[in-house]
């Protein structure tokens, strides 16, 4: 594997990951996509937000199961 050699090598994924998440974006806010079938980055976000201690104590314990 070998290491990055420049700076434009580090930008390609940042940038590639940036336009997946706009054109995903765009295609849920433009209705190519319903929210209900894929929620936008943004939804996500919110919900996770909301809903984060509730989702974690969850999460916690999903994990700590025997």
């Amino acid at each position: 594997m070998r290491k990055y050699q420049n700076t434009s090598d580090k930008l390609i994924p940042i940038v590639f990951l940036l336009t997946i998440l706009i054109l995903w974006e765009a295609a849920v806010n433009l209705g190519v996509v319903e929210r209900y079938v894929l929620p936008s980055p943004t939804d996500i976000i919110a919900a996770l937000i909301a809903n984060g201690s509730d989702l974690m104590m969850h999460a916690g314990t999903t994990f700590l199961k025997e």
